[in-house]
């Protein structure tokens, strides 16, 4: 996929971009399957809130489950998944300056009854996180 105008356009003018079939089903099943087998092995912690030491755990603010995704992956989908965003943070880096370097990604699972408050992934000391 390529990021066009009207993906950076609509992030501009509203902060989010809805983009139907992004990633194709077959590689959707296989990231599914991967973080099944993640979480099957323990490997998914407790989210928090904050970073560094004032990370804290807030049920009532976020109650999933995260397993980092490496990058680069030593697994087919987790790379096709980082090729694909990382298309995307460079076309909209170009139309929109803004700086994106990097990829962060994770799985998360929510178990029922679990959210994740209305925020802005953004720590209050640290503007990397820009997309």
């Amino acid at each position: 996929m390529r990021a066009d105008a009207p993906l950076a356009d609509a992030i501009a003018a509203s902060g989010v971009a809805i983009v139907p079939g992004f990633l194709d089903g077959a590689l959707t099943a296989r990231l599914r399957a991967r973080a099944l087998g993640l979480d099957r092995a323990e490997t998914f912690v407790a989210a928090g809130v904050g970073h560094g030491e004032s990370r804290v755990r807030r049920a009532d603010v976020r109650g999933d489950r995260i397993a980092w995704i490496d990058t680069p992956s030593d697994d087919a989908a987790e790379r096709a998944l980082a090729d694909a965003f990382d298309v995307v943070r460079r076309d909209v880096n170009r139309a929109l300056s803004l700086g994106a370097f990097d990829l962060e990604m994770h799985y998360a699972i929510y178990p029922p009854g679990a959210g994740y408050a209305r925020h802005r992934d953004r720590f209050r000391d640290d503007d990397a996180r820009v997309l």
